[in-house]
């Protein structure tokens, strides 16, 4: 299926540029609110090209079709925030326009939001088939000596251990968990974190993905775990168990996801029953823990009494709406009440991978620094007490309007095609299978952020892997060969 879609490359490239075109004018010509006639459209466009990219079954091991493909798990989280609660009111479910966190949810902008997403999902799609498609041989190719990282594995571990096990004892507190709180416990909270709190606990998380990526390299490749191996899968479960029960749950999915993509990529095919049960069941908990992070401390009662909570209540109005609803308040915001920042808000973003180099530069007062910034001053006031966040579209289309929507997609497309084809070119490799878990993990979420959300997190895992190779691989790196897996 997938060399028929490829033959079929020369067709769909004018075909996605002319949807993209005729949905650009429908943009600037539609009316305010939601117009039945412009939701169904733009649900059945990307339900199309969501088709296509479930049946053109990406892969890097030719006997290993990939079903949860990057594209997909970007695809399903995208749907659920642009246009699944667009599908749930002209279907007579809940209205698209209710939220019990925001006084305003700007519903004039809905047809414009759609339309917006819509072209966003199509231009993704362009990225996907610009790139010729490689097919992977049928010997499966490494690119490293399987002796190289067993220095760096007892290391790791040693280092993952020691980061948790100081995290904890030093009584450290991420931000990331500070917002999840309820507000009369915000403030109390926010006092006891900082800068280097957050910027530890995010080196924590690069590290739970950093072992993930070795441990599906070992087992992708018919190797056995040692201790040092066993020791890096307990200490990033009971991680991410404890920031789940934290409230934490989108570091907890994009380590899941970063393990579930992994190991579905490089060793055993997830197959549809699977992937439905188990995003039937991520978003169950993805509500329970909407519940957990409005109570007074997190604990494992506590997540227990969320989970029968939400049993009882179903599915209703969640902060995922939020995200939906800044969509359409951007429309609202920029340019009239806030210019575009051209590439500003990109540059603050990037600038992250710089550890602490944004405090130096962005004093207070500063103005908007993040489109997440802009979003919530306009939409919730400056003295709300908490940030309504952003999304991928906004975030763009903040800095650069529309075309920047056309143009970054695209490109981003085109990367995560990039990124496999590379593997299969020059074969797999700790980096590069980090590298695919990295983005699995990060652009499933990656519409509830900003386009510079997976960057820190590459490039620094990158980096570590980078220096180990130079400094301590020796002879390895001078006989770097590579090696048939073993059947």
């Amino acid at each position: 299926m997938n060399k028929y879609f490829g033959a079929l490359r020369i067709l769909l490239i004018p075909l996605d540029i002319s949807v993209i075109l005729l949905l650009c004018i429908w943009l600037f010509t539609t009316p305010t609110g939601l117009n039945s006639s412009v939701g169904w459209t733009c649900i059945t466009i990307f339900y199309l090209y969501f088709f296509m990219f479930c049946v053109n079954f990406a892969r890097v091991r030719k006997k290993l079709p990939i079903s949860l493909s990057i594209e997909v798990s970007f695809s399903l989280f995208y749907f659920l925030l642009f246009f699944g609660p667009y599908q749930s009111d002209l279907l007579g479910g809940l209205s698209y326009s209710i939220s019990k966190f925001l006084p305003n949810t700007y519903p004039a902008g809905a047809n414009q939001a759609l339309l917006a997403a819509t072209i966003g999902y199509v231009a993704f799609h362009l990225g996907t088939v610009l790139p010729r498609k490689v097919y992977p041989s049928g010997t499966d190719q490494w690119d490293e000596n399987p002796h190289a990282y067993k220095a760096f594995d007892w290391l790791f571990s040693f280092i993952l251990f020691s980061s948790m096990a100081i995290f904890k004892i030093l009584g450290l507190q991420s931000s990331d968990v500070d917002r999840y709180s309820d507000a009369a416990n915000h403030t109390q909270r926010a006092q006891q974190s900082n800068t280097i709190a957050d910027g530890i606990y995010n080196i924590i998380i690069l590290f739970c993905i950093l072992a993930l990526s070795r441990l599906v390299s070992r087992i992708a490749r018919g190797q056995g775990l040692n201790f040092a191996h066993w020791l890096m899968a307990i200490c990033v479960a009971l991680w991410s168990v404890m920031i789940l029960i934290q409230g934490d749950r989108n570091n907890f999915f994009m380590i899941a996801l970063a393990a579930l993509c992994g190991v579905g990529t490089f060793k055993y095919r997830v197959r549809w029953p699977v992937i439905v049960v188990m995003m039937a069941s991520a978003l169950t908990l993805y509500q329970a823990v909407e519940i957990l992070r409005m109570m007074p401390e997190p604990s494992v009662s506590a997540f227990s009494d969320a989970w029968q909570r939400h049993a009882n209540q179903g599915n209703g109005d969640s902060s995922l709406g939020n995200t939906t609803a800044t969509l359409r308040a951007t429309f609202e915001i920029t340019p009239k009440l806030s210019p575009y920042a051209w590439g500003y808000y990109k540059l603050v973003g990037f600038g992250g991978i710089f550890p602490f180099i944004r405090g130096f530069f962005i004093t207070p007062g500063a103005g908007f620094v993040t489109s997440a910034d802009a979003l919530t001053y306009f939409m919730i006031g400056p003295s709300a007490g908490w940030n309504v966040g952003s999304n991928l579209l906004s975030d763009i289309y903040m800095d650069f309007g529309l075309p920047g929507i056309i143009i970054l997609m695209t490109v981003t497309g085109y990367f995560v095609v990039r990124v496999r084809t590379t593997i299969i070119k020059r074969g797999m490799s700790t980096k590069r299978i980090f590298v695919y878990m990295v983005l699995a993990g990060t652009m499933t979420e990656m519409p509830r952020y900003s386009l510079d959300f997976p960057v820190r997190f590459l490039v620094w895992g990158f980096v570590i892997l980078f220096i180990y190779e130079k400094l301590f691989l020796g002879s390895f790196r001078r006989e770097q060969h590579q090696t048939t897996l073993s059947k």
